[in-house]
């Protein structure tokens, strides 16, 4: 089964679209500090589904040692109708400040500069879209809400793909900023799939979409369902019958699909990174997809980018890929103007 350029022309893949997350609700993704983390686990996780059940939002958040890569920030994910995000968004804000003084707490000292930011995880689609042509949408932000947005480089991120968004100002202007930008970010495909919890492959067995954590619903921790084949070798799955004794936990057939994807010239290599660096990132973050470029030519403004995997691995390597070229294209028409 063979996949071209022409699937980005019918809708597919447009800013993520086909990360296979299962989520369709508005998400938000955050970084706190643990003592934030702490006053919103409460006493073996019970506060999480008490939020759950005052502000109707499911908030996950990352493990005691699953730190945002680069940072000592725990990770929450807020998922939900979008008025119900911003409540809880907003909750946070007041727990940076005053994570509550019970026995657990009364010793905590406040970073007040800290406390006075909010930092949102987004993928490189929403943070395009955040952004806008030539910088109109985060101007604007900034203008209504007077309060201070910056958004990481691609070159600054310590997760390929993802960009963190820093918020600062007064609790008012950061409440109204980041109102605003979950009404712009929370609905876009990619930053919907973006729910992962867990970047640390040594804690998840390598599948990279192993959630882990607390969860509002009391999972502790909770996974994916999905049946994670990317370890085994593709040889495996040919013939009639199914080569794995648990087999029968899922009816989804197992194929092998090959992606051809044209790459204009100029973006190869910030697809490939330094010494394939984004390549390598990519290879992981889809469950072992794997990436071939045909040779360069001088006849042609592209390269083909053949993708190979099962459905999940390429569906998601595509998207990768889709978000990467969509970001070098603003990055490029930015410069240009």
């Amino acid at each position: 089964m063979v996949l071209d350029s022409a699937y980005n022309r019918r809708g597919g893949g447009g800013g993520g679209g086909n990360y296979p997350s299962g989520n369709d609700h508005p998400l938000l993704k955050l970084l706190v500090p643990n003592y934030a983390a702490g006053a919103l686990l409460g006493k073996g996780g019970a506060m999480l589904t008490e939020l759950k059940n005052s502000y109707g939002a499911n908030i996950r958040l990352s493990g005691g040692n699953d730190y945002y890569p680069g940072t000592e920030e725990r990770i929450v994910v807020i998922t939900g109708e979008i008025d119900h995000v911003v409540d809880v968004n907003n909750l946070i804000m007041d727990k940076l400040h005053d994570p509550g003084r019970d026995n657990t707490m009364k010793n905590i000292e406040i970073d007040n500069d800290r406390a006075s930011k909010v930092k949102i995880v987004l993928t490189d689609g929403a943070a395009g879209l955040l952004i806008g042509r030539g910088g109109i949408n985060i101007k604007s932000i900034q203008e209504e809400s007077k309060a201070r947005i910056s958004v990481a480089m691609p070159d600054r991120a310590t997760v390929i793909g993802e960009r963190v968004v820093t918020v600062s100002g007064n609790i008012d202007e950061r409440t109204e900023a980041c109102r605003q930008i979950v009404l712009k970010i929370a609905e876009e495909p990619s930053n919907m799939a973006n729910g992962k919890t867990r970047y640390n492959s040594n804690s998840n067995n390598g599948d990279p979409y192993s959630q882990g954590g607390y969860d509002s619903n009391g999972m502790l921790p909770p996974f994916n369902t999905r049946q994670s084949n990317s370890s085994k070798p593709m040889s495996t799955y040919r013939g009639n019958s199914m080569a794995s004794s648990q087999s029968y936990q899922s009816s989804k057939l197992l194929a092998r699909v090959q992606v051809e994807v044209e790459i204009p010239n100029v973006f190869v290599g910030g697809v490939l990174g330094k010494q394939g660096s984004i390549v390598k990132e990519f290879v992981q973050r889809s469950g072992g997809a794997k990436f071939s470029f045909s040779e360069q030519t001088d006849d042609t403004d592209f390269r083909t980018l053949t993708i190979t995997g099962d459905m999940d691995q390429t569906q998601m390597a595509y998207s990768l890929v889709n978000d990467r070229v969509d970001q070098l294209r603003r990055d490029h028409s930015a410069i240009q103007h």
